[in-house]
């Protein structure tokens, strides 16, 4: 991604944060679902040496939920996100992961928990990789994204993709051509 398609991203993304952070209603229901879930999966291997990369941390919700601050590393591309963030993590930093490195060691984390993130990239591959990178031996990388077919109703009867936090607003800069398949990317084991 070049430099200025990376700002308006980060910027998007930073107005985002900035208005979730400043929501009730919102703040009340985050880890609903997913980071539940999430947690489940991660809390009977915990110990005290565990170390946990939360990839797209927004205010670090995960850390949150599993009541822990040693061992949780965050990563954003929103500077409001990391600012939340660095207050209940070890450590937060501004990562815009749709192609920078992750500013992590090799080998270094028992889980990358990476939730509803994967769907706003251009290339998912870059972090795929990167992922493999800083995952310890059997390390465990934990994924989710939105199931399509939970929007089938909306898409059939407005003949529109649900609004996500990636869409443009009315007045900002397209973050996607229109029509474009970039996001659209198949894998093998």
């Amino acid at each position: 991604m070049d430099d200025k398609t990376a700002s308006v991203v980060q910027s998007s993304y930073n107005d985002l944060w900035r208005s979730k952070l400043q929501d009730e209603d919102w703040l009340k229901n985050d880890g609903r679902g997913r980071v539940e879930y999430a947690v489940k999966l991660i809390k009977p291997c915990l110990t005290d040496e565990t170390r946990i990369l939360d990839i797209g941390c927004g205010r670090g919700t995960l850390g949150i939920w599993l009541n822990r601050k040693q061992g949780m590393f965050g990563v954003d591309i929103a500077p409001e996100a990391i600012a939340a963030t660095s207050e209940v993590y070890e450590r937060a930093e501004i990562c815009n992961i749709d192609g920078d490195p992750l500013p992590f060691e090799d080998n270094f984390f028992d889980f990358c928990v990476f939730l509803d993130v994967i769907e706003h990239l251009f290339d998912p591959r870059v972090i795929l990789r990167e992922i493999l990178r800083v995952l310890k031996p059997r390390g465990q990388m934990i994924l989710s994204t939105p199931n399509i077919l939970a929007h089938v109703e909306k898409l059939v009867k407005t003949r529109r993709f649900p609004k996500t936090s990636c869409d443009p607003v009315p007045g900002s800069p397209q973050l996607h051509r229109a029509g474009s398949t970039e996001k659209i990317h198949c894998y093998t084991a």
